[in-house]
């Protein structure tokens, strides 16, 4: 994930004892995406002014935020222009948490993206947000002594949640938040995991361009990137994709939100198996007819998204194995009967990657130190 940034999120974050300036973070986001730059290289690629440059990047040095790292050997201009900086490893880091219904990760990362360290911890089950507040703390401490890093140089916690991780707490990731920031002196931010994701996959695309990110484990997520940027909805509940239902009048309810029906009660990792996918590629008819049911319930929905978004690049996160191309292509064939044919749509089948939940929860903290907006 080196040499991308993410977009820049709400409020410029505070450094040692200061905040950001908007022109700081347009230089550690023009090294962020470019690597290594002198400071000729940061006027040229961010139109700030000689003289402000050299302030800031000084100032941004001696804040910790960046280092030195070499000498050009042959530099176009002799001086002080020679001198080529980069991120910092060590400042600022978050620690990013994904609380899957199974297991949960935490990890602590760099401006970078880069892995300092790793926790996992099975996931409990919860009776309310505090409870889930003391799991996450209990793990982010962990991933922080494992790292082996001053704790002064951890800014904040991003922590990505399942909705209905509490099922009857609407306000889910804001009372999970309180909890945690009673105890912690940083900047907190909780949020859809699925998002978190979809945050990850910005922080690699570094475009604006819209796509939606469906991802399958023990429920099925949806994470929203509109022009460059999340999006959360009016009530923040945008990307419930997984309880949508499909099917109505189902036996039987989702473990997760208790409906009837939904889309989670016919794909999961737990249901859409590599042992599945194996008997269908041998031509057991009950297996080829399972699959192509399933496949049917995700075109369903991904049909609703695709026709009400007009949003034409859809990628489905999961593990499949070997044979996951029958999963792929009976969702595609499906989905051909379901959208019209005039609304273009490519929907990418690409493999689950367990850094990015954590990677993109910690980056709701990190986004804040740069500014996206360059060309």
């Amino acid at each position: 994930m080196n040499g991308a940034v993410p977009p820049s999120g709400a409020d410029p974050p505070v450094g040692p004892g200061r905040a950001l300036s908007e022109n700081e973070r347009k230089i550690l986001t023009a090294i962020g995406i470019h690597g290594p730059r002198t400071k000729r290289d940061i006027c040229r690629q961010t139109s700030i002014a000689w003289a402000t440059a050299v302030k800031l990047v000084g100032r941004l040095v001696g804040d910790g935020f960046l280092r030195q790292v070499g000498i050009l050997e042959q530099p176009r201009v002799q001086g002080p222009d020679s001198t080529v900086f980069d991120l910092a490893s060590d400042y600022p880091l978050a620690v990013g948490v994904d609380v899957e219904y199974a297991n949960t990760r935490a990890i602590v990362t760099d401006l970078r993206g880069g892995v300092r360290s790793a926790h996992l911890a099975p996931t409990p089950r919860f009776s309310d947000a505090r409870r889930v507040a003391e799991h996450t703390s209990r793990v982010v401490d962990a991933a922080i002594a494992a790292a082996d890093v001053d704790s002064a140089r951890v800014v904040g916690v991003g922590v990505g949640l399942p909705r209905f991780l509490i099922r009857d707490d609407p306000d889910l990731f804001a009372s999970v938040g309180a909890s945690i920031a009673a105890t912690r002196n940083s900047r907190i931010v909780v949020d859809d995991v699925a998002r978190a994701y979809a945050l990850a996959m910005e922080f690699e695309r570094r475009s604006h361009a819209s796509f939606a990110v469906v991802t399958i484990r023990s429920g099925v997520g949806l994470g929203l990137s509109v022009d460059g940027r999340l999006f959360r909805g009016d009530s923040n509940h945008a990307g419930l994709l997984g309880h949508m239902v499909v099917r109505p009048g189902t036996t039987g309810s989702c473990p997760h939100c208790g409906r009837s029906g939904c889309l989670e009660q016919f794909v999961n990792d737990t249901l859409v198996t590599a042992e599945l996918l194996e008997a269908a590629a041998s031509g057991a008819p009950d297996a080829t007819a399972e699959l192509a049911d399933r496949a049917d319930a995700l075109a369903h929905a991904l049909s609703f998204l695709i026709m009400v978004t007009n949003i034409t690049e859809i990628f489905v996160a999961a593990q499949l194995g070997e044979y996951g191309y029958l999963f792929a292509d009976a969702v595609r064939s499906a989905l051909s009967r379901y959208v019209a044919p005039f609304v273009p749509c490519r929907v990418e089948f690409v493999p689950l990657s367990a850094d990015r939940f954590a990677l993109g929860a910690a980056f709701f903290v990190l986004r804040d130190y740069f500014n996206y907006e360059l060309e």
